[in-house]
Formats: structure tokens, sequence, C-alpha cells
């Protein structure tokens, strides 16, 4: 994988071999910076279920002012700290090795209000509502910010969440990408 944009253009990121995670793929990935546009510089941005920072390091890349990486797993951790540091993005992401719930709620007591939160849980992962509504209840998403959740296509997340609203689903290949906004 390479970041695709911005300062950090044909970088190359760690990935872990065999089925440790599933990184967003190249055009998936585009399709979904090309949608947020400008929205992206000086943003806060939050990757939870983040894997090796693909999406989260896209974002700082392209001009986002911090950006904050939420994963459990502590080996697939190790190769996102490789990638920060090889990248020299240090001051500009924070790392939190817990699950996601966990994450969040840590997030939530410092005080963070991002604009644009990227959720990625695992395809066969159920508890993404859960996940959603503590991002609400932590106050995690700025008033004014999108939530986006990338899941199979044999996931239909089109009802709502509290206040935050289905905007738009786009489906590339087995992939979709549902954009959240508030009402």
């Amino acid at each position: 994988m390479r970041v695709i944009s911005g300062d950090l253009k044909g970088r190359r990121l760690i990935n872990p071999e065999g089925t440790m995670v599933r990184p967003t793929g190249s055009r998936v990935k585009e399709a979904l910076f090309s949608i947020l546009g400008d929205t992206i510089v000086d943003s806060t941005f939050v990757d939870c279920f983040c894997g090796t920072g693909n999406i989260g390091i896209e974002a700082v890349s392209r001009g986002a002012a911090r950006a904050f990486f939420i994963e459990r797993n502590p080996r697939v951790v190790e190769i996102l700290k490789r990638n920060v540091k090889n990248l020299g993005l240090g001051d500009r992401v924070s790392l939190m090795t817990l699950d996601a719930l966990k994450g969040i709620k840590a997030l939530g007591k410092l005080g963070v209000s991002a604009e644009i939160v990227f959720l990625d849980p695992p395809y066969a992962y159920n508890r993404a509502g859960e996940i959603i509504f503590s991002l609400l209840d932590h106050g995690v998403i700025a008033p004014a910010g999108v939530l986006i959740w990338q899941h199979s296509t044999k996931t239909v997340p089109g009802h709502s969440y509290g206040d935050l609203k289905p905007d738009s689903t786009r489906i590339y290949g087995d992939t979709g990408i549902t954009f959240f906004t508030r009402a």
C-alpha cells in the first residue's frame, strides 16, 4: 500500500503478511478522499479499527491537522507505529491500543471532537451500532461532523443512529462506504 496523494504521496506503508488486517484498497481510498475533498484540510480525523493506519495516514497526508488511531491488536499497532515513525508523523497522530469502545471513551475524556470519523470494523463485526452510539454519547463526532462506515455490501447500515442519518452509500466491489451526518 502507498499513500495516494498529499504531502506523503507515493510513500510506502508497511502491512502485515497474511489476514491479520483487511486494508482498504486504493480504489476505495481514492473514492473516499475524492468525496471528502477539501473538508479534510485542518480537520481532526478519527480512524477507528485503524489497522496499520492506511486511511488515517492518507488523511494527514492530505491536510488533516490531527489524527487519532484506535486499534486493539498490539501486533498491528507495532506496524502502525513503524509507519508513523517512517513517515515522520509522530507530532500529528495519537495511537490508542484499545478496543473500540474503550478508545472512544478515552477520546471523549480527552475532549476530542472530530470533523471526520472513519469506522472500519471487521466485516463480520456485529456491534457497529453500539460503536456509533458510543461515538455520539462521548461527543467524539463534532456537531457538523461526518461518520464514514466502511462495510461489506452484505451489510445494510441504512437506518439512523440517534441524530445521525445516512446521507449516501457508495459501493466498490464487495465494499460499501456509508456517510452519516446529523439531521
